[in-house]
């Protein structure tokens, strides 16, 4: 990926995630290659930004903030600072302790998925069938999440030089469960278990070079991955970007 764009709980708009790259492989096989399986893997790396200088304090005014470890810290929410998170399931927060964010120091995030599928063919290279999706934060404790979904993949023909590719999956339903920070500030909350899920729009598109005379062939393209806030999840948000990079083909 060319540097792409990312907005999250963490992240604000445009925020740009450096340091990432995916990888894609596909195999077709059986008569007329009738059958498709297919592995999509991502991994964006961004910066989480926080202003306010901030220290470990005893719970009282001025001190509500709780981090991924329970521990209380200063820093003062809602506010225009970014390092102001919404936090899970906020509505019910908000209520229990009087504010729906929660101060985070400064942090690189990682957010790496993977999807897998399996699909037919329904017309000459595009493919139709099913995806299992599968994401991991490396951030503010939140849980891995997966999900099954529906989509359709029209590959590149590798056979002419210059050859144009497309797909979008969609997940309905990417979930997990996210445990709250043992805190008796959190309430009935404290060390509680809540469900945590997205639905999943994700699209790729482009064109293939075939570097004739070799089985090597340059890619780019644009992609992206839109996230829905479904359960208890702070805020929606997106990924997108251009992407080039180089393939291989094997007879």
């Amino acid at each position: 990926m060319n540097a792409p764009a990312i907005s999250n709980e963490s992240a604000p708009a445009h925020t740009i995630a450096n340091q990432s790259f995916g990888i894609q492989g596909s195999y077709l096989f059986g008569a007329a290659q009738t059958f498709l399986v297919q592995i999509d893997f991502k991994r964006y790396r961004f910066p989480h930004d926080a202003f306010q200088k901030t220290q470990f304090c005893d719970p009282g005014p001025g001190c509500t903030t709780v981090n991924a470890l329970g521990q209380y810290q200063t820093g003062v929410c809602p506010g225009p600072d970014p390092g102001c998170v919404t936090a899970v399931g906020a509505n019910l927060i908000g209520k229990q302790t009087g504010s729906a964010q929660e101060y985070v120091t400064a942090f690189n995030g990682i957010d790496t998925d993977v999807d897998l599928r399996a699909a037919l063919k329904i017309l000459p290279h595009t493919y139709a069938g099913v995806g299992a999706y599968f994401k991991h934060y490396s951030y503010l404790g939140f849980p891995n999440i997966r999900g099954v979904g529906i989509g359709i993949s029209k590959l590149p023909n590798l056979d002419k030089q210059l050859s144009l590719f497309a797909s979008v999956w969609y997940y309905p339903a990417v979930t997990g469960n996210y445990t709250y920070p043992v805190s008796p500030y959190l309430g009935p909350f404290s060390g509680q278990t809540v469900p945590f899920g997205y639905s999943v729009l994700k699209y790729r598109a482009g064109a293939t070079f075939w570097l004739t005379q070799t089985n090597l062939f340059l890619e780019a393209g644009w992609a992206g991955e839109f996230f829905r806030a479904t359960i208890n999840t702070p805020v929606s948000g997106w990924t997108e970007g251009s992407f080039f990079g180089i393939g291989t083909r094997f007879p």
